[in-house]
């Protein structure tokens, strides 16, 4: 079976959204911890975590965004495909 223009753009999507949350969650992760064990800095470990979502947010949705449209294209793909 070959792997259409298409299916490698969604493949690609997949990727970046997997690559992204891995990062959100050991970024996330990593400066939570050095807040908290941080005996000199007067913000809170939370702080990293709610600023963290809104600096992932953007990219989050872009990405979800580029999934959602190339699974309709390919859906669409799928069904004129049977049609023919």
């Amino acid at each position: 079976m070959k792997i259409n223009n298409l299916e490698k753009k969604d493949n690609i999507v997949k990727v970046l959204l997997l690559v992204v949350l891995v990062v959100f969650i050991l970024h996330t992760i990593y400066e939570s911890v050095s807040l908290y064990n941080c005996d000199y800095c007067s913000a809170p470990w939370h702080v990293a975590v709610i600023m963290n979502l809104f600096f992932y947010a953007l990219p989050f949705m872009v990405l979800i965004g580029l999934k959602i449209y190339f699974s309709i294209l390919l859906k669409r793909r799928e069904t004129n495909d049977q049609i023919d």
